[in-house]
């Protein structure tokens, strides 16, 4: 089944389909026709602009979506209910929630309003959830948020949930909040300006952050101008989260720091992050807070950190034993900065680091310091994008090459099965030569899949066809960020390839790709169902749902 909304017109109220689809038909909710997405308005007269309950196999796509009031309540434009049992498979793609007034409190109330909610009660469980490539911005209180029945570690009630490619500001308080979930994957979403509500109202928040969540995985995000000192940080390991796993991401210009790891939380490992410019407001990069009991733990690896003049952020703040530093860079010309206080005189566990602008009692900490200029391209000179910081790349005669210690001499809990396979710009890691730092200056080889590459586009946008359902043609619209190998191929709903439309390299920019109905030897399809794929450097890929009506 199909529910289509005009482009470029909009419905006021709310929207509560019943009934589910199934694995093979997912019932999609899209748009038909050329201009802007349609909108879909609750006026501040409901609590939930969309309402999806006990359903599933739902697919929403193309939707502009708001419920702006003067008035606080609790509101939330993408509401997903479970009463209890199992749901499965709700996608969104490519929608657009902004201006939702919801509760601003710190209370829980609060934290479950927002752009996209997720609730399940009682012995509720998710399965298949996917927000892919929307925007969610001018949101109180929370831009995605999880909740529902603890469970326990091992049997968490959220499966494969991923939140990938989107683009979240300028929320209240939180970013997005993921709880109770095994093994979330949250990667290469662009994040700022969140925190930006008035503390004494909103009091604490974070962009990213993970609580009662088994290995979840936070990745190649882009995290920046996260406001306060109420936290404020890019990314939080929060109560009970187990395992989180931050790596290959981008931060800075973040008031409250770096990451703060929470008591209760634990094995985290946090590696092959560029931090510039965090924590000048909150005054630390870690914070593991001194009045949780236990603290934080976990091992950090390979992490560049730089503190401009001006910024006295302590490195690890308030951390113990049970937090572990290896190979990474700190670099401060902020003359003054400390690597770590602690009220109960605690230190955090320091090994081979490279240290620079730092007192020679805080180095003496770690018994095998490199206390030198790391020889980095151009300190400070990353601007807003994942792209923009080859100044943090090890430059030949830097002491930090060859100079780390692999997985194997590391002690703590490292529950993962290696280092990695690539350090922050997409280079091979070579367990047998490991650098310190976030560039493995000393590899030669890049990894296909997330390597600095032309041929992959970092932001790329596959809209919906139009018209769909259609009867003798239809448009695939694609966008890029910049130049990029595509390749885009129709199949039957088995797999059957039916058309291959286009193969080779276009420029950044708007493209489209039109398909007649034919097949790859000249015939023509019967109605029905197909798949559009578009595939990027054979690793990036959309898949869009395609109706032809003879």
């Amino acid at each position: 089944d199909t529910i289509l909304f005009k482009a470029g017109e909009r419905w006021t109220g709310s929207f509560r389909p019943k009934g589910s689809g199934s694995e093979e038909a997912p019932i999609i909710v899209d748009m038909y026709g050329e201009g802007e997405r349609p909108i879909l308005d609750g006026a501040g007269e409901v609590n939930h602009v969309i309402r999806l309950e006990n359903v599933d196999y739902w697919e929403l796509n193309n939707l502009e979506i708001t419920n702006n009031s003067d008035l606080q309540r609790a509101r939330i434009g993408v509401y997903i209910l479970a009463n209890g049992g199992q749901r499965r498979h709700i996608h969104l793609r490519h929608l657009f929630i902004h201006h939702i007034m919801g509760l601003y409190t710190f209370e829980m109330i609060g934290k479950n309003t927002g752009g996209i909610g997720i609730i399940g009660n009682g012995n509720a469980r998710f399965d298949d959830i996917l927000i892919e490539q929307c925007e969610i911005g001018d949101i109180v209180r929370v831009g995605i948020f999880t909740n529902g029945n603890t469970g326990q570690p091992g049997a968490r009630p959220i499966t494969n949930l991923v939140i990938r490619h989107n683009t979240i500001y300028r929320c209240a308080g939180d970013g997005a909040i993921i709880r109770y979930a095994d093994k979330p994957i949250i990667e290469k979403n662009e994040a700022y300006e969140n925190h930006n509500g008035d503390q004494a109202l909103v009091q604490y928040g974070v962009a990213l952050w993970t609580r009662s969540t088994d290995s979840a995985m936070v990745q190649y995000n882009h995290v920046y101008k996260t406001y306060g000192d109420m936290d404020g940080q890019a990314f939080d390991a929060d109560l009970e989260a187990w395992g989180t796993v931050v790596q290959n991401n981008y931060s800075h210009d973040n008031e409250g720091g770096f990451m703060l790891v929470y008591g209760s939380s634990v094995d985290a490992i946090v590696r092959h992050n560029i931090s510039q410019n965090d924590g000048a407001v909150g005054g630390h990069i870690f914070d593991f807070p001194v009045w949780t009991n236990p603290r934080g733990s976990g091992i950090f690896h390979n992490n560049t950190i730089y503190l401009p003049p001006g910024n006295t952020a302590v490195i690890a703040d308030e951390a113990k034993q049970s937090a572990r530093f290896y190979n990474n860079i700190f670099y401060t010309e902020s003359g003054s900065a400390l690597l770590t206080r602690d009220a109960e005189n605690n230190t955090p566990f320091l090994d081979h680091n490279c240290y620079f602008g730092y007192s020679e009692a805080d180095v003496q900490l770690d018994a095998n310091a490199i206390n030198a200029d790391p020889k980095l391209a151009a300190v400070g000179t990353g601007g807003d994008g994942k792209d923009t910081v080859d100044g943090y790349k090890l430059t030949e005669g830097s002491p930090c090459i060859a100079a780390g210690i692999d997985k194997a001499a590391m002690g703590g809990h490292y529950w993962l099965p290696d280092m990695g396979d690539q350090d922050y710009f997409g280079f091979a890691i070579d367990a047998a030569k490991i650098d310190i730092g976030a560039h493995q200056y000393s590899s030669e080889t890049a990894v296909g899949s997330t390597a600095p590459d032309e041929q992959r586009p970092s932001i790329y946008v596959v809209g919906h066809n139009y018209p769909n359902p259609f009867n003798s043609a239809t448009t695939i619209p694609v966008r890029l960020s910049e130049a990029a190998n595509i390749d885009v191929a129709i199949y039957s709903m088995s797999g059957q390839l039916i058309k291959h439309l286009y193969a080779g390299k276009k420029d950044a920019g708007r493209h489209s790709f039109q398909w007649d109905g034919d097949t790859e030897n000249g015939g023509i399809v019967s109605s029905g169902m197909y798949l559009c794929r578009v595939c990027f450097a054979e690793k990036e890929r959309d898949v869009k749902k395609l109706i032809v009506v003879k």
